[in-house]
């Protein structure tokens, strides 16, 4: 198979397999969703992937925890995705939750919870929030000039997103129509 989209039909028959040869929480089971629910994100069937992203996601967290890295990756993807498709309510309350594991088990300062920080900035924008937007680029450029410096790519970044927003330059970003609201599977809230 030459194409990710001719691999769909045969994934989504290797799932249904396992699904009922193993059952949905073996682990086997579950290495099939993420390859599938990938393969949905690669080729854009992007409301395909939704539900495979969120199971998975429930999966991961009970057998691995919040915290974990393949976890965290399948939460990444399914808020880009919550936010793709208009879902912005969700989009963020995921980037939240990834915020606050990421600053707590990772720390402030690292990497990962400055660019998932960003995200969430990009989000609140997205979803017409652009105090908060403000709030957490801010942030986002006082962390990369102390992490990174000036010149830095991510430096740079969160300076045009901070005078973008203070100027309402991102207006013209294309924005997801709005969705009806729906419970939706999340990470699950550890501590305070």
């Amino acid at each position: 198979m030459e194409r990710p989209a001719d691999a769909v039909p045969h994934l989504e028959r290797i799932l249904d397999r396992h699904e009922r040869a193993l059952g949905p929480a073996h682990p086997t089971t579950v290495e099939a969703r993420d390859t599938l629910a990938a393969t949905y994100r690669h080729t854009g069937q992007l409301e395909a992937a939704r539900p495979h992203l969120e199971r998975l996601l429930g999966d991961q967290s009970r057998a691995h925890g919040v915290a974990n890295s393949r976890t965290l990756r399948t939460a990444d993807g399914l808020a880009e995705v919550y936010r793709s498709t208009g879902r912005l309510p969700q989009a963020v309350d995921l980037n939240e939750r990834l915020l606050a594991i990421r600053g707590q088990v990772l720390g402030p300062r690292h990497p990962d919870t400055l660019t998932t920080r960003t995200v969430l900035a990009d989000t609140y924008h997205q979803a017409d929030r652009p105090r908060d937007a403000q709030r957490l680029y801010r942030d986002a450029l006082t962390d990369a000039l102390r992490e990174y410096g000036p010149f830095h790519p991510d430096t740079i970044r969160a300076r045009r997103s901070l005078a973008d927003t203070a100027n309402g330059a991102l207006d013209d970003r294309p924005r997801a129509p709005e969705q009806p609201q729906r419970t939706e599977p999340r990470l699950p809230h550890h501590g305070p």
